[in-house]
């Protein structure tokens, strides 16, 4: 798959992101604890009931009774806005989890990104160290040959063979570097290990970025990144939480009617009653909780004062590493693979014909390798900063 396609896969499913939606699921789901009301509650009672056989029910010389009952309904009413503070606060805090789980993306993208690269990466040198055996295995069968005929000393045939032998060993580790790079890409996809290796089918990019001023993007970071939105979305968080602790600060007042009905000795007599509830606030006012929510929200416009600062530094660093990842790209583009190539391919042909020595060859062939490996992971450093700049910037989130 190419490197979108991997992207697209891993929002689908991965495990973290998975997660992260919950987020936003749990908080809406404050919203709706936010929104309700207080129970109403009833209360039923009976008092002075002839049921320990005292007979005083229709006997009034006992001087007991007579038997009542009655039932009370009784309303809670919130002050102080405590139900629509409670509600700004619940979205507020939904908001700052929408703004994390679209951050979690923008983490997500470029470690899909980065994983691609670096299979990608390995793969490349994976091939290179192949193609180096193989042309060490070709050596060793001329070489074989060439003693076989007299033409070379057994020690030559001996170097040869220990140099394919080390090639062999590159290509073992490289394989399992290969393995190890598709391996961390499939965790990121959501998918088992067990599951078919993922194969990255698209070339590294190449693309150069249209504007890499830094005022251009740190205008962009500061809109677009949804960890920097994420604690502005905090500090309204915080604000609503100080208004919410303030209201809950304020009394409630509880409203209650009874009706009450007597059991006279002649016939029975109706009433009602009414009543208000209301604490008296001489100790507790919340006042903890109110001091709580405002250092939460000094604490949250401190943290945002440092993200700033630590973007700026940001921001600057992948326009440096950019750059510089281009000027090494083009530097051993210019000139340098093809000098490499021309000068090992010589120094084959020459060892073949024994117009030079093994060592000789040998020192053709790491140059060129060197070079090579150089190459492939300056293309991976360009290509990795230049998704860093996307990254830094926020650029291409979808939620």
């Amino acid at each position: 798959m190419t490197v979108e396609e991997a992207v697209t896969v891993a929002l689908e499913h991965n495990l973290d992101i998975l997660a992260a939606r919950y987020e936003v699921d749990i908080a809406s789901a404050r919203i709706v604890t936010a929104r309700l009301l207080p129970n109403p509650y009833v209360t039923g009672a009976g008092e002075y009931l002839d049921i320990l056989g005292s007979d005083f029910l229709f006997n009034g010389a006992t001087g007991a009774g007579p038997t009542e009952g009655n039932a009370r309904l009784d309303v809670p009413i919130e002050l102080g806005g405590k139900r629509r503070k409670r509600i700004a606060y619940a979205k507020a805090d939904r908001s700052v989890s929408e703004l994390l789980l679209l951050d979690a993306v923008r983490e997500l993208r470029f470690a899909v990104q980065s994983a691609c690269v670096r299979v990608l990466l390995e793969e490349a040198l994976l091939k290179l160290a192949r193609n180096d055996l193989s042309i060490f295995e070709g050596i060793v069968t001329i070489n074989e040959r060439r003693v076989r005929d007299g033409d070379l000393a057994e020690a030559e045939l001996m170097r040869t063979r220990l140099a394919a032998r080390e090639r062999a060993n590159i290509v073992r580790l490289d394989e399992l570097s290969v393995r190890a790079a598709r391996l961390q890409l499939q965790l990121l996809l959501g998918r088992a290990p067990e599951e078919a290796l993922v194969d990255v089918a698209a070339p590294m990019p190449r693309d150069a970025i249209a504007d890499t001023s830094y005022t251009i993007l740190r205008s962009e970071a500061l809109e677009q990144r949804p960890d920097l939105r994420a604690l502005a979305a905090a500090e309204s968080k915080a604000n609503a939480d100080i208004e919410l602790q303030r209201a809950l600060g304020w009394i409630d007042m509880n409203v209650g009617v009874m009706y009450h009905r007597q059991v006279g000795y002649a016939r029975g007599a109706n009433s009602m009653g009414f009543f208000l509830g209301i604490p008296l606030p001489f100790f507790d006012r919340n006042q903890g909780e109110i001091q709580r929510a405002r250092q939460t929200h000094e604490q949250t416009v401190a943290r945002t004062q440092a993200f700033r600062a630590s973007l700026d530094e940001q921001v600057a660093e992948v326009i440096a590493e950019y750059f510089v990842a281009g000027e090494l790209l083009a530097a051993i583009e210019g000139g340098m693979t093809t000098e490499a190539r021309d000068v090992r391919d010589i120094s084959e042909f020459a060892y073949r014909r024994g117009e030079v020595s093994f060592v000789e060859f040998l020192d053709a062939q790491r140059a060129f390798n060197e070079t090579m490996r150089s190459y492939q992971e300056a293309m991976a450093r360009y290509a990795l900063a230049r998704y860093r700049i996307d990254w830094v910037t926020g650029r291409s989130l979808e939620p």
